[in-house]
C-alpha cells in the first residue's frame, strides 16, 4: 500500500491505501487523487499565509492551475505468463464443457433408469399393453428430442 509522510512541521500527514488489485489502474488513481488533494491543500495554505487579507483561495483567469497527471502503462505479458494464462482459460473452458455435457443428458437418463425400477415398471406395462419395443424406444427418443430442443 502506498504511504507518504511529510516532514514539514506545518504538515504532518500519512496515509495507507487499501485497493482492489484486480483493477490495474486502481493504485495510480488512488495515489493521484490523494496527491492532487494534498497539492490543492498546500496551495490554499501557501496562499493564505502570503495573502491573508480575505482568507479565501482563488486563482485568477490568467493563472495556470497546477495539477498532477498519472500515466500507467502496465507491462505486457511474457511468453511464459501468456502460456500459463491460456492454460488456465483452457482448463476453465473444459470444466464448463464437462458440466454442460453432464447436466444436459441427466434428465433423459433418469427416465430410462426410472422405468427399470420394479416399483414403476413403466416399460413392462406398455409392452403388456401391446406396444412394440421399437415403437417404445422411438417414441421415448422423439419425446426427449422435442422436450430438450
Amino acid at each position: 500500500a502506498p504511504e507518504i509522510c511529510f516532514v514539514d512541521p506545518l504538515i504532518r500527514f500519512s496515509y495507507t491505501g487499501l485497493v482492489n488489485t484486480t483493477t490495474v489502474h486502481g493504485v495510480p488513481i488512488l495515489v493521484n487523487a490523494i496527491h492532487s488533494a494534498l497539492l490543492r491543500q498546500s496551495l490554499i495554505k501557501a496562499t493564505n499565509f502570503t495573502n491573508s487579507q480575505n482568507g479565501t483561495f482563488s486563482f485568477s483567469a490568467d493563472d495556470t492551475i497546477p495539477s498532477i497527471t498519472v500515466r500507467n502503462y502496465p507491462l505486457p505479458f511474457t511468453a511464459q505468463s501468456a502460456r500459463i494464462f491460456q492454460g488456465i482459460i483452457a482448463f476453465t473452458a473444459a470444466i464448463f464443457a464437462l458440466f454442460a455435457f453432464a447436466f444436459v443428458p441427466a434428465p433423459m437418463i433418469s427416465y430410462v433408469v426410472l422405468e427399470k425400477e420394479e416399483a414403476n415398471n413403466i416399460k413392462h406395462l406398455q409392452l403388456v399393453s401391446g406396444v412394440s419395443i421399437p415403437a417404445y424406444w422411438i417414441s421415448l427418443y422423439a419425446f426427449d428430442v422435442v422436450r430438450y430442443l
